[in-house]
């Protein structure tokens, strides 16, 4: 099981509960003559030195999509006690960064795919990780910072962080591999207690940690991952200009009925880490106009030039008093636009 959960590894140092005895012998004479020899035992039974680290796994950040789902940090939980631990697991939000995700949950990996997939299980503990054994835990989450309606997204380049603990434990239900429920923390070890040398007595090892209150020698030990958002920083903006009349013709056209009006929506991606697909622009054309001639897509180029004059590279259509079209996806830096025409009535 735990191949297919994690790495096995060798048991960390002489395992906890073994009896070690050893006895000294003692020959002597007296006036040349062998004595009877005098031997004496001494045994104790190994304790438990209660040690584990958790780990991100992630090199960076791990880039995400303003309001995707089911994001995933991945940690690695290693026991490095001296016998087989239960941990409980526990996610914290960090307050310092720039956002709280949503749906915040963990999974173990159990269905031996690398990487978070549905195969995996949702566990709040793990159980029975072996001397040296490791257990690769998905934090998973959303990118809402509100769910709606209408849902607040964070924006590009903000970051958010979530810190992963595991404390040592008893009790905890098996699910799947080393994916468990439930459990009891084990909230003190046997440091003040005078040793008793055929009891299995506690000591913690572990090392502080990120979490708040995470010390050293506390039972717990935790370490923060992070996700920054690559968005797409869109805007919109429309200008119309009046092409001609029907008594000045293109010479200083004014809109008056009978003129027609070129109407110009730019959509610009000004500098987000993420490209912007899908983009669909819809117009309803307001009363006083009817729309005229071919809609046009054009674009897409830097942000310095000009998108309303820029080649056609596609079309939109009109129906039942809107115009709508797609435009080409934008990457940080570049703008498309919609030109239409529409005469005034």
């Amino acid at each position: 099981m735990a191949g297919a959960t994690g790495a096995a590894a060798a048991p960390v140092g002489v395992a906890a509960g073994t009896s070690i005895e050893n006895t000294v012998f003692v020959d002597y004479r007296v006036n040349g003559v062998d004595q009877t020899q005098a031997t004496a035992t001494d045994e104790f039974v190994v304790d438990r030195k209660l040690n584990v680290t958790v780990t991100w796994q992630d090199s960076a950040a791990v880039s995400v999509a303003p309001g995707q789902t089911d994001v995933v940090t991945t940690f690695l939980v290693t026991n490095l006690s001296n016998d087989t631990v239960d941990f409980l697991l526990a996610a914290e939000q960090v307050t310092s960064d720039d956002f709280d995700p949503t749906n915040v949950r963990i999974y173990v990996e159990t269905d031996g795919v690398a990487g978070f997939s549905a195969g995996d299980t949702l566990a709040s503990s793990l159980a029975d990780l072996a001397s040296g054994d490791d257990a690769t835990v998905y934090v998973v989450s959303d990118m809402i910072v509100t769910v709606g309606p209408p849902a607040v997204l964070p924006t590009d380049s903000q970051t958010t962080s979530v810190i992963l603990s595991a404390q040592f434990a008893n009790g905890v239900t098996q699910i799947d591999g080393f994916a468990g429920s439930g459990g009891t923390a084990i909230t003190a070890d046997d440091s003040a207690d005078v040793d008793d040398p055929m009891a299995v007595q506690d000591t913690f090892a572990d090392a502080a940690g990120d979490a708040t209150g995470d010390v050293a020698t506390d039972g717990i030990h935790s370490d923060t991952g992070s996700w920054i958002i690559a968005g797409a920083n869109l805007t919109a903006s429309k200008v119309s200009a009046v092409v001609e009349d029907p008594v000045n013709g293109t010479t200083n056209p004014k809109a008056i009925p009978g003129a027609t009006v070129e109407y110009c929506i730019v959509v610009a991606n000004t500098g987000g880490a993420a490209t912007a697909t899908d983009i669909l622009v819809s117009d309803p054309v307001p009363a006083g106009l009817t729309q005229t001639g071919a809609v046009n897509i054009t674009g897409p180029v830097a942000l310095a030039s000009n998108a309303c004059t820029a080649t056609v590279t596609g079309s939109g259509t009109f129906a039942a008093g809107e115009v709508t079209g797609t435009l080409p996806d934008l990457t940080g830096g570049q703008h498309a636009a919609l030109v239409f025409r529409a005469t005034v009535d």
